[in-house]
């Protein structure tokens, strides 16, 4: 699935749960063993982790415990206990309702992100997972997944990955553009950057994110129905600032190294030519040493003559012919059939100057044949006999 559009998010979760159904069947059998032996629980993960990117947009670089945070997917192996203790509480008649299983699940999941050497930034930016678990976004972005991770189109990692030369910043004099640099400390994005600061009243942080991202949680909130929903309210629109920033400033600058990309490649190309023949011009060459292409023989025609150099036409000719292209087919006569404007082009180049040209022959002879242009009628042309019986039928009359 492609990170941008394809299959929506609904789409993208329920895709996601068949994974699950196939990856979670037995769990019940095998879910105490997996959880102890590290290298079961790195597979189930490896395979979760396919899925977890798709749905959270991310590159295929982001580690399995990113992308299981940003999808909203807890791992395997606490899934896989989750179901074992729903069957075990089940067969002994103990009522456990799934809320607070899935609580537990959290709790666990909280502890594991706590415990990990990986995704650091992430981990920097999302510190707790129950609260963007019941308080946060469904989804995120492509462009917020990025930003999130790490990995997207900052130098430094384009520049881990061997893709640019350095990792410095493109817009301004940092030695490392980051995630964190792009955001929040790049005087280029100053102005993307100006709402959601007169909104918090200060310039935005990373330990800023989490509150962005979700809502409060109802603990932390009055007890005052008008003050709670004037909270709520306004981390709604913090949240739709801070959203609507990232996409603004990741757009543009994934637009610029795109661009980037483009015309190094076609300067790469270009001096390529100096360098080396293509296959066809190298046949020529070789051809016109040994004077045979492929099975023709080649011979020297005596009777070319020497060809001065002065008589090509240079660019110029082409510019003068495109600007009285332009000129003649105007949004005005935009209807213009280009056979029609081939004759024009003709009479313009080539033509008597205007000021010999005597127009009234043509001007009568349209007049004859065909009708004025303030007659509004629609009239039948009429051969060429019937005209002249009709002017000498007039004649006769007078």
């Amino acid at each position: 699935m492609p990170n941008v559009g394809g299959p929506s998010q609904c789409k993208r979760q329920l895709l996601m749960s068949v994974v699950h159904s196939r990856l979670l069947y037995g769990a019940q059998v095998w879910a105490d063993k997996t959880s102890a032996i590290e290298k079961l629980k790195g597979l189930l993960s490896q395979a979760q982790r396919c899925a977890a990117l798709r749905v959270a947009r991310c590159y295929r670089t982001v580690s399995d415990m990113a992308a299981l945070v940003l999808a909203r997917m807890p791992p395997a192996f606490l899934l896989a206990t989750k179901r074992k203790n729903i069957a075990d509480n089940r067969k002994a008649g103990i009522l456990h309702s799934r809320t607070e299983e899935r609580r537990e699940t959290i709790r666990k999941w909280q502890s594991t992100w706590d415990n990990t050497t990986k995704a650091s930034w992430t981990k920097c930016l999302i510190p707790d997972i129950n609260r963007l678990w019941y308080q946060g976004p469904k989804a995120v972005s492509y462009h917020m997944s990025q930003v999130l991770t790490g990995h997207g189109c900052f130098q430094q990692y384009l520049h881990s990955k061997a893709i640019v030369e350095m990792p410095d910043c493109v817009h301004c004099p940092a030695n490392v553009d980051s995630a964190e640099h792009t955001i929040f400390d790049c005087p280029f994005w100053k102005d993307s950057r100006e709402d959601l600061t007169r909104a918090i009243g200060r310039a935005p942080r990373p330990n800023d994110v989490m509150d962005l991202l979700c809502s409060p949680m109802p603990s932390e909130l009055p007890e005052d129905a008008q003050q709670r929903s004037r909270i709520r309210a306004q981390a709604s629109k913090n949240h739709k600032m801070f959203s609507d920033m990232i996409e603004e400033i990741m757009g543009q600058k994934d637009y610029i190294i795109q661009v980037e990309q483009v015309i190094k490649r076609t300067i790469k190309v270009l001096e390529s030519f100096k360098t080396m023949d293509k296959e066809h011009v190298s046949e020529a060459k070789e051809a016109q040493i040994i004077m045979l292409f492929k099975t023709v023989s080649l011979t020297n025609n005596q009777k070319l003559i020497c060809i001065n150099p002065s008589q090509f036409i240079t660019s110029a000719y082409c510019e003068r012919g495109f600007s009285l292209m332009n000129i003649i087919c105007s949004d005005l006569r935009s209807k213009l059939a280009i056979k029609n404007i081939a004759t024009l082009m003709f009479i313009n180049i080539n033509g008597p100057p205007l000021s010999i040209w005597n127009p009234t022959k043509y001007v009568g002879s349209w007049l004859l044949q065909h009708r004025s242009a303030d007659d509004n009628r629609s009239t039948k042309v009429e051969s060429l006999e019937e005209q002249t019986k009709n002017h000498c039928g007039k004649f006769y009359k007078l």
